[in-house]
């Protein structure tokens, strides 16, 4: 690449002789290099007639792409989010690259591929369909879905297990927070949690005893509402900047986040676990969180 002061010199010399082969004589002669082609000297002869300069002009750049193409991009993978992008490219006639780069850029989407973590065996989908059909007998009785219970234990920190019960009724929300303040102690105390024999109501001070459990099938967290449901929830409720700091902070973001589950939420989780009892059977069994 020229450098400046050979351009000049190129300009200066072709604007005295008007003979390209002149010029790169004398530039031989001067530099002790090989001169730049004919080509080069008469552009940058007419670039300084023209602008009286010879510096780089700023390339334009990647033309901008429009606001009807990134409608047309959202378009399609809103209709097919697996779809690629190499087949998106085919069948919107929109180059791959300008693809990619509207999904990453300007919708601020993320690529993932899908996996399935927890594979199911024959011996898994068998034991599905039989507690789908299970269910599917006991939801007959009109009264079974209110009175189902589903709970569960997490560890949202290497120092707090955090027990959940949720139920259809409204009143079970002083429930999920008693039971919460319950598990705390024992975990400030250092006591492994491993079994819940009381579950403190939201009544008079009563406690529910002998509540009749049914165990889940292995790898199903698709077909039970803390998992599909109420652990997203609270997460994307306790997780949120400025995160929490001590465990009284983490705590309390819990409560409260449980607290905000209001009736018609859980009316509609209930609802959804119906239908993925149904889709789950008619899946044979198999996984239904993909479709």
């Amino acid at each position: 690449m020229a450098s400046p002061q050979q351009k000049a010199f190129c300009v200066l010399e072709f604007a005295k002789t008007n003979s390209v082969f002149t010029v790169q004589r004398a530039f031989r002669r001067r530099f002790g290099i090989n001169p730049p082609c004919p080509k080069n000297i008469r552009r940058w002869f007419r670039q300084f007639q023209e602008s009286g300069c010879l510096c780089k002009g700023k390339s334009p750049g990647r033309p901008r792409v429009s606001e009807e193409q990134v409608a047309r991009i959202r378009a399609a993978f809103e209709r097919s989010p697996r779809k690629s992008t190499n087949r998106a490219s085919r069948e919107l006639a929109i180059p791959q690259s300008t693809v990619w780069r509207v999904l990453t850029v300007r919708l601020h989407l993320k690529p993932y591929r899908l996996q399935l973590v927890q594979a199911l065996t024959n011996d898994d989908k068998r034991k599905r369909m039989e507690f789908c059909d299970s269910m599917l007998e006991m939801m007959e009785d009109e009264t079974f879905i209110s009175r189902l219970i589903f709970s569960e234990h997490e560890r949202d920190s290497p120092k707090v297990n955090v027990f959940r019960a949720v139920s259809q009724d409204k009143d079970m929300l002083g429930f999920l927070t008693l039971s919460i303040v319950l598990v705390f102690k024992i975990t400030n105390k250092n006591t492994t949690f491993r079994k819940l024999d009381l579950f403190p109501s939201s009544g008079e001070g009563k406690l529910l005893f002998n509540l009749a459990l049914c165990a889940w099938p292995a790898r199903s967290p698709d077909l039970t509402v803390c998992d599909f449901f109420l652990w997203g929830y609270v997460k994307d409720h306790v997780y949120v900047p400025p995160l929490p700091t001590n465990l009284d902070d983490l705590k309390h973001r819990i409560t409260t986040a449980i607290n905000s589950v209001h009736r018609d939420m859980l009316i509609r989780a209930w609802e959804e676990f119906s239908y993925r009892i149904d889709v789950a059977r008619a899946a044979g069994g198999g996984h239904i969180e993909h479709l």
